[in-house]
């Protein structure tokens, strides 16, 4: 079928639709680039799939698949030798792969089986559950890299706490002071380029002994370093730098752990892709109440009771195409029966009488069921 047929049929429609059920990137991408299949047995297997699909979904609910909406961005990362994933990126992966595992146990074990196409796919998923295990003891739920990650991390934080109050302390001694207080433009610590300083006014800059890191706007404050906190201000920089260096070499070990899978990797993702996009048929085709058709090599075309899935308003909403006043929550079904040796059939009738959506209901439910949807017939 040519490109030009399928987009009179409103072909991109339908899988607008369809592409509204996907619950990854993977699955998304891939719904886009569906087409009406040409080989019997791969429209059969397709149909197959979608109808176990369906079946699943009814008896089980959805199938567990989850993945951050930035998943192919951190995918593009993962696959450059050293490039690091920052904890998010880390995180949303290890949900993903979490969820793989729960699809997994989900097929294998639902009510009303068995579902072979979706268990063959299954055999492709591999577990991270190291990787992930790691991702999630390394990490906190604030984005962060956890205390205890390494003992050298955990140790370069206490020192920087440690360190950290110190500076405080000393700080606000001087907020407090009764010799020093007084020549503050404002009782508060900020920080300029990295150090932490006070707002001193600028009539009074020899007063504190200190460095300046800047002035304010109207030139009225100073902000002063306190010379005896330079040594301080010096070591909590580089234990924050040592931070840094180390927060970078967690984070590039868990993405090198995944690296190292890569063959792994690639096999679950096809696996996930292939779930996403059968799921996402199964929900359009629950969503048409649609039937799995016989696949004849002959130019049988038997369409009992069909209905134009685009007139179906909440297929419509779907694909965000504009309402209008033709679209029902059930269109009114059609009976097209062509069998041999008829090889053609008329349509007559007056002026919006329908002939044009019973052309293109025929057309486009044999478009469907080439792409392995389920159509809209009795």
């Amino acid at each position: 079928m040519n490109t030009a047929t399928l987009k009179v049929l409103e072909f991109d429609h339908v899988i607008a639709a369809v592409r509204s059920f996907t619950v990854t990137p993977l699955g998304a991408s891939a719904v886009d680039k569906l087409s009406p299949l040409t080989d019997t047995q791969l429209v059969e297997a397709a149909l197959a799939a979608t109808n176990d699909g369906v079946r699943f979904l009814n008896v089980n609910g959805p199938f567990g698949l989850d993945g951050p909406s930035d998943l192919l961005n951190i995918l593009s990362a993962l696959a450059i030798d050293n490039r690091l994933l920052d904890v998010q990126q880390l995180q949303g992966l290890a949900t993903f792969l979490g969820s793989l595992d729960k699809v997994r146990t989900s097929i294998n074990n639902a009510s009303g089986g068995p579902f072979p196409s979706l268990q063959s796919i299954t055999t492709q998923i591999r577990s991270f559950e190291k990787e992930i295990r790691d991702i999630q003891e390394t990490t906190t739920s604030s984005g962060e890299v956890d205390d205890n990650a390494t003992p050298q991390l955990k140790a370069i934080r206490e020192k920087l706490r440690k360190q950290q109050k110190r500076l405080r302390n000393t700080l606000e001694s001087y907020l407090k002071g009764r010799d020093t207080g007084k020549y503050l433009q404002e009782q508060i610590v900020t920080e300029r380029s990295g150090r932490f300083v006070l707002v001193v006014r600028a009539e009074h800059r020899s007063a504190i002994p200190g460095i300046v890191h800047g002035t304010s706007g109207s030139g009225a404050s100073l902000f002063l370093e306190p010379i005896n906190t330079v040594d301080i201000n010096n070591e909590i920089v580089a234990l924050e730098d040592d931070e840094q260096n180390e927060i970078h070499h967690i984070l590039m070990g868990l993405a090198n752990s995944l690296r190292r899978r890569s063959p792994d990797l690639r096999q679950s993702l096809k696996a996930a892709t292939e779930i996403d996009v059968i799921q996402s048929r199964a929900n359009f085709s629950r969503l048409i109440d649609g039937q799995k058709p016989s696949v004849v090599s002959d130019t049988h075309l038997k369409l009992p009771n069909a209905r134009h899935p685009l007139l179906f308003s909440s297929v419509r909403k779907r694909a965000g195409i504009q309402s209008t006043t033709r679209e029902t929550s059930t269109p009114t079904p059609i009976n097209i029966i062509l069998s041999p040796p008829t090889t053609a059939l008329i349509v007559t009738g007056p002026n919006t009488g329908g002939k044009t959506v019973a052309l293109k209901t025929a057309g486009l439910l044999v478009a469907m069921a080439q792409t392995g949807i389920l159509i809209p017939t009795g």
